[in-house]
């Protein structure tokens, strides 16, 4: 790339940097290269890495958030990125207690003699672990849009019928001797019921979440810029309501069956049901997994903030983790338009 001198009117990819040669020629602070690593101290902006020639301009790409000085400060980052990690975590753990007991029965299927575990009270309190960390959500800094915090406080109500409807479930399922995946599943009684009410409780709170979730992502410049993958949460939603249906569509059939249906229709619509709730079962804990390694990383946006350039031009900035694969990114592709408030552009 040819180079212009500081009062040059032509214009040229790093003209906004060009433009920002009034706060200084050269580098105030520490700022390792994005390629090589080495420290760029002292060196002009418009000049080139001595060790790899990648252009300076490229570095301070890669670290510079463009939104660093639009974003709202939070006043206790590290509260926030706890409770953040509490509500993914809390959830995840609550999903995977919940495959124990299928895991087991498949075990034993399998000849395997080994004892059904009872996860009912581990489930319960790492959903109240999850609740907990949700209330987070609500109203993380200031000028958040009222709609957004209501949508979040009625997300974290939902948590308290989603849990009482998943202790139900547990309980029933212990009493009928497990959920019977493995040998013609056919959830009655109120078994359906409250496995319904479970998961369509679960997309709700999702999709009331969703906003202020999308107010966290906003701080992060790697989520804006589409660096890493960031789980869709109307995925998850969607993954909750399939579940919700197969389970509503084995009660159904249970209810045919004790009323005397056909047993090629009962038998169509159990395997369905069966079919559906375990894929939204499985997509569902999947997009849990992803929503913890995304909460670990807005966490860290969180308790780390992003620089202006200001900031990096007189002060430095220490060398972004897994920058080598973010350079292209941040080169390549255009932002996300995501707003500091959340929204979309």
């Amino acid at each position: 790339m040819q180079d212009h001198p500081p009062n040059a009117d032509h214009p040229d990819a790093g003209g906004a940097l060009d433009r920002a040669v009034d706060l200084g020629h050269e580098l105030g602070g520490d700022l390792p290269c994005a390629v090589c690593g080495y420290n760029l101290r002292g060196l002009s902006i418009r000049a080139f890495c001595p060790e790899c020639g990648t252009g300076i301009r490229v570095t301070i790409l890669a670290v510079v958030d463009p939104l660093a000085s639009e974003l709202q400060p939070i006043r206790f980052p590290r509260l926030l990125a706890m409770l953040i990690n509490a509500c993914s975590a809390g959830a995840l753990f609550a999903a995977l207690l919940a495959w124990l007991p299928i895991a087991y029965d498949f075990a034993n299927l399998m000849g395997f003699r080994v004892q059904r575990p009872d996860v009912g009270i581990g489930v319960t309190a790492a959903m109240c672990v999850s609740m907990l960390g949700a209330c987070g959500l609500i109203r993380p800094h200031a000028r958040i849009p009222w709609a957004t915090t209501v949508l979040a406080a009625v997300g974290v109500a939902l948590y308290i019928p989603a849990i009482w409807a998943m202790t139900a479930y547990e309980m029933h399922t212990e009493a009928a001797g497990g959920p019977g995946y493995f040998e013609g599943w056919l959830p009655y009684g109120a078994r359906a019921g409250f496995a319904v009410a479970s998961w369509g409780t679960f997309a709700a709170i999702v999709l009331c979440l969703r906003p202020a979730c999308r107010v966290l992502v906003a701080r992060s410049l790697a989520m804006r810029t589409g660096r890493v993958d960031r789980q869709t949460m109307y995925a998850m939603a969607v993954a909750a309501a399939v579940a919700a249906l197969g389970h509503g569509l084995g009660g159904l059939a249970a209810s045919m069956t004790a009323s005397g249906g056909a047993a090629m229709v009962v038998d169509a619509l159990r395997i369905a049901g069966l079919v559906l709730a375990a894929t939204g079962a499985f997509l569902f804990t999947a997009g849990l997994l992803g929503s913890v390694i995304d909460t670990v990383r807005i966490a860290g946006a969180i308790m780390a903030p992003s620089p202006d350039l200001p900031e990096v031009i007189r002060r430095g900035h220490a060398r972004p983790r897994g920058v080598r694969a973010v350079v292209g990114g941040a080169l390549g592709r255009r932002s996300r338009d995501i707003r500091p408030d959340g929204t979309d552009a």
